[in-house]
């Protein structure tokens, strides 16, 4: 049997949970232990995840067939391991570390039904979970001893710029297949609009770095308005919203520092 753990597909999961550890690293002033500690709990449930989705029974054909002892035994032991890094973590945190946990978990909390009901793929699920994942920098800041004001603001940036990347790929999924979702169009309109109109603002008060981080995905959400992107090109779409994403990383991890 392959004693491997089973990882998780989503590459826009791998690409918003490497991002959140990247953000909150760049503005950490410092590296205590409890927020490795957190840092690998955050990784350690992520992990979780396929397994826990293998255990469910939500992956078909050679996952299925493969049986769900191995999912199992990955599902108890990252399951358990990310539950004492979190306590350990947590011994020295601030009290408004720990509140600042509570967000992305109640997003997990609420994910998991749609889980149990293989609705996670739903535009609620990928949204819970863009919520989850961006909003996992909030307690990892605070934990790195970084102030309320700037693990709220760099938690809220990546939080608008994942969710918008999920209904921008959902839109244009949508019309690939000829089933309109027309939630996601229009919370993708509203969205690249208010991106766009809060880094525009933010540029003409002098705040150029959070001005230009907020304006990537706005600007690639312009471009997927103005013109039909060629289906043939979906890849090169994936790999655009990641690079977008990292320079809202990059630029918002630069002005918090």
């Amino acid at each position: 049997m392959d004693l491997w753990p089973p990882l998780p597909r989503e590459h826009g999961a791998w690409v918003q949970v490497s991002l959140a550890t990247l953000a909150a690293l760049l503005v950490a002033p410092s590296y205590p232990g409890g927020f490795w500690a957190w840092l690998g709990a955050l990784w350690l449930a992520f992990l979780a995840h396929e397994p826990l989705l293998r255990v469910l029974d939500q992956r078909g054909g050679k996952a299925k067939a493969e049986g769900h002892a191995r999912a199992w035994i990955w599902l108890g032991f990252l399951g358990t391991l990310a539950v004492v890094l979190a306590w350990l973590g947590g011994r020295h945190a601030p009290p408004h570390a720990w509140l600042a946990v509570l967000a992305p978990l109640a997003c997990a909390g609420f994910l998991l039904p749609g889980i149990l009901r293989g609705e996670e793929k739903s535009l609620p699920g990928e949204l819970l979970a863009a919520v989850a994942l961006g909003g996992a920098t909030w307690p990892l800041a605070l934990r790195a001893g970084a102030s309320l004001a700037t693990a709220g603001q760099l938690a809220g940036v990546l939080v608008l710029a994942f969710v918008l990347g999920t209904l921008l790929i959902r839109r244009f999924l949508a019309q690939l297949r000829q089933r309109p979702e027309p939630i996601s169009a229009v919370g993708a309109a509203l969205l690249t609009g208010l991106g766009a109109g809060l880094g525009l603002v933010l540029l003409s008060e002098g705040r150029v770095l959070e001005g230009l981080a907020l304006l990537p995905l706005p600007l690639l959400g312009f471009r997927l308005f103005a013109k039909p992107w060629p289906p043939r090109h979906l890849k090169r779409l994936g790999w655009m919203m990641a690079a977008g994403n990292t320079a809202v990383v990059l630029l918002m991890g630069a002005a918090l520092r």
